[in-house]
């Protein structure tokens, strides 16, 4: 075709039409005659042009796509998608602390990870309409193999469900299944956003099933430009009361995982729902780190310190030291098994615990010490103090002596102890503070006049620690690794962060020790006023979750507005 096209002299410049084939010598001629046509200064204005092109391309896009550089095989560089932490909630139905956690995660929206590529990886949606990407090595879990729990009347009488239905409220009832003596989800957003209709619902439901899952579990979807969509430093999800759903308007809403239990205090069942929130969190490859918390929990850092101490953490924090005291009082002959569990692997630490993710896959591996966890940890006091849960009499088992083991501070640090990985836990690390000098099952409640800057120090490094935590460098060097990277700080806009594949520590974090807490609790619902205006006060004297902290740390007050 190019043989065909005759250029024509007039206008600026040459055109082509159609023609027969022309020597080359007569191609060579036009050519340099058009060059010496155009002036100098006509051909340094285009290449002047092109490089101002390129250049506002490089500085505009730049940032945004500059690979973060790893050696491979054959001196290759590959990108690798960022780390994320994995926050875990178990909660009944609403978070009190949702406020201070939409400020942490509007905050952790402004810090912005460098994109990879997917590298070969799947994608798998969950019931809330999420898609998550899946890595190849992704083996089923224990929970995969768990037939879903069946639709049917527990081991009760005809007379006591129709006792049991005839006391449902009346806008409950008008969702009772009669073939099956369950009660369908609610159809309206206020009965399932509603904490004591969801108790009401699962409590009919656990006893009419007879079962430790709950036959239905409600989900939401999740908001797309809500602050946890579009932040990308944690992986959120939350273990609640199945028939409960987070309303649309939640921070929460679309982190609900399916397939939930019936959760009661002292039983299995509470270990069971944190394992089932570790392998829904396993289903994302970026999950490096994996930390548990609580409806009364509130941070006590902002998202760039929380996010860079978690993942420099090279230990998990969960305790295997050797146990004594209540510990090694809950310790029963029913729970030896030859080659699986003995009294030398019996282990104690607090339910608040953070992971690793090698240890996350030890318990998305485990397909044994689960089952006799749920056979014989459970909690029971005779004469109706603390019953069996349902799913245990429908099946006819029974307890005559008290029992007390609480399966979710033993399950974990034991499965790690039987696994041989004690020299990978911290002993002394913890990752929430919590106050249990009072004694007694709970711990201690902190209420409004309890909060303020003492209060922070002192869940920062332990009640009983007397060394400082050094709270000022990991703000600044957590705040300076996120200035320092991206075309775009200063500008008031998403700062970028970026890790290598091989390490997931922050690059220049100076991380605290394990010791140093980053979460506390308990907190009182009249507490919630109090942490916000601490999450407003921006130095080591507040949390500084606010996003307005980041603004006076950038030096751009514009970045509040543009988040609201």
């Amino acid at each position: 075709m190019l043989a065909r096209l005759k250029p024509v002299d007039g206008g600026v410049g040459p055109c082509l039409r159609p023609h027969s084939a022309e020597p080359a010598k007569a191609w060579r001629r036009r050519g340099l005659a058009l060059g010496k046509r155009l002036r100098p200064t006509t051909v340094a204005y285009f290449t002047s042009a092109a490089l101002l092109v390129s250049y506002i391309a490089w500085a505009s896009l730049g940032a945004a796509f500059t690979p973060v550089p790893r050696h491979g095989q054959g001196g290759d560089h590959i990108q690798h998608p960022p780390h994320k932490v994995a926050l875990l909630f178990l909660s009944r139905g609403s978070l009190p602390m949702e406020p201070v956690w939409k400020e942490f995660f509007e905050h952790a929206a402004l810090l912005r990870q460098s994109p990879g590529p997917s590298l070969g990886r799947k994608t798998w949606e969950d019931g809330g309409g999420r898609r998550h990407a899946r890595g190849k090595d992704s083996a089923p879990s224990s929970i995969d193999r768990i037939p879903r729990a069946s639709p049917h009347p527990g081991g009760r009488s005809a007379g006591q469900r129709t006792a049991r239905e005839a006391a449902l409220p009346q806008d409950l009832r008008a969702l009772l299944d009669e073939s099956t003596g369950l009660l369908r989800l609610p159809d309206t957003q206020a009965m399932l956003s509603s904490d004591k209709a969801a108790e009401v619902h699962d409590t009919h439901n656990e006893l009419a099933s007879g079962s430790l899952e709950a036959p239905f579990s409600a989900l939401s979807p999740l908001d797309p430009q809500g602050p946890v969509a579009r932040q990308d430093l944690f992986s959120v999800h939350t273990h609640t009361r199945a028939a409960f759903a987070f309303p649309p308007d939640s921070v929460f809403a679309g982190t609900q995982i399916d397939r939930r239990v019936f959760v009661r205090w002292g039983q299995y069942s509470a270990a069971e729902a944190m394992r089932r929130l570790i392998i829904a969190a396993l289903r994302d490859p970026r999950n490096q780190r994996f930390a548990f918390l609580s409806e009364s929990c509130a941070p006590l850092f902002p998202p760039a310190v929380v996010h860079a101490q978690l993942l420099a953490d090279r230990l998990s924090r969960v305790s295997l030291c050797p146990q004594h005291g209540k510990a090694a009082e809950r310790w029963g002959p029913y729970l030896h098994r030859e080659g699986l569990l003995t009294k030398v692997h019996w282990r104690k630490s607090s339910q608040w615990l953070s992971l690793t993710k090698s240890h996350a896959e030890v318990v998305r591996r485990d397909d044994s010490l689960w089952r006799l966890f749920e056979q014989e940890c459970y909690s029971y006091e005779p004469g109706g103090g603390l019953p069996l849960p349902p799913y245990m009499r429908a099946v006819g088992r029974s307890a005559s002596a008290r029992r007390s083991c609480v399966s979710d501070e033993h399950y974990f640090p034991t499965l790690l102890a039987v696994a041989g990985l004690q020299n990978e836990t911290s002993c002394e690390g913890s990752l929430t503070f919590t106050h249990w000098a009072a004694g007694g099952w709970s711990p201690k409640v902190y209420r409004a006049r309890d909060v303020g800057p003492e209060l922070l120090r002192v869940m920062r490094r332990g009640v009983w620690e007397t060394r400082e935590c050094p709270v000022a460098a990991a703000l600044a060097s957590a705040a300076a690794q996120h200035r320092a990277r991206g075309s775009w700080a200063g500008l008031g806009l998403p700062r970028e962060l970026h890790h290598s594949d091989g390490d997931p520590s922050p690059p220049g974090y100076q991380p605290m020790p394990d010791r140093c807490m980053l979460f506390g609790r308990k907190f009182a619902p009249d507490a919630l006023p109090a942490l916000l205006r601490l999450g407003g006060v921006c130095d080591q004297e507040g949390t500084a979750i606010h996003p307005s902290c980041l603004s006076q740390e950038m030096g751009v007050p514009e970045v509040r507005a543009a988040v609201y």
